[in-house]
């Protein structure tokens, strides 16, 4: 499971509530709901991505996978400088085709009241409010962090 580090308002939090909300599509930015890039045709010379897929999974090390999209002949010639330095191999593009690369979210009916509570709210209030975790699960996923 995903355990992310971040911080709000200078406290900084260790856990996985962060990616509870970012499923939910809670935290992505606004513009991101009417994306113009969502296509392998990329206005950048270089993309990076996370690698999602059965192909990615062979690959965890804790430290995430990353896919990198090569858009240009600039961006070839840049990643050839590099590649003596990186763990890589060429894939099929289809193998870890991602929903962002096709097709934009919904955004969700609660979105703008979400981040209208993010100013009022502390942070266990917008978590409670915004998530149907139990305090049971939220309980297992602390012991078996505590245990890692």
């Amino acid at each position: 499971s995903h355990v992310e580090t971040f911080t709000i308002n200078g406290k900084t939090h260790v856990s996985r509530e962060f990616t509870d909300l970012f499923y939910q599509h809670l935290l992505f930015a606004k513009t991101c709901f009417n994306c113009q890039n969502k296509s392998l045709n990329r206005q950048g010379d270089i993309s990076l991505a996370d690698a999602w897929g059965p192909l990615a999974e062979g690959y965890k090390d804790n430290k995430g996978t990353s896919l990198v999209l090569v858009s240009t002949e600039k961006g070839k010639k840049f990643f050839k400088n590099c590649a003596d330095k990186l763990n890589y191999y060429e894939c099929n593009m289809k193998e870890f085709m991602q929903p962002p690369l096709m097709r934009n979210y919904k955004m969700p009916a609660n979105y703008d009241q979400f981040w209208q509570d993010v100013e009022n709210l502390e942070w266990k209030a917008l978590y409670k409010k915004y998530t149907n975790t139990s305090p049971k699960i939220r309980l297992m996923r602390k012991v078996k962090y505590l245990l890692k």
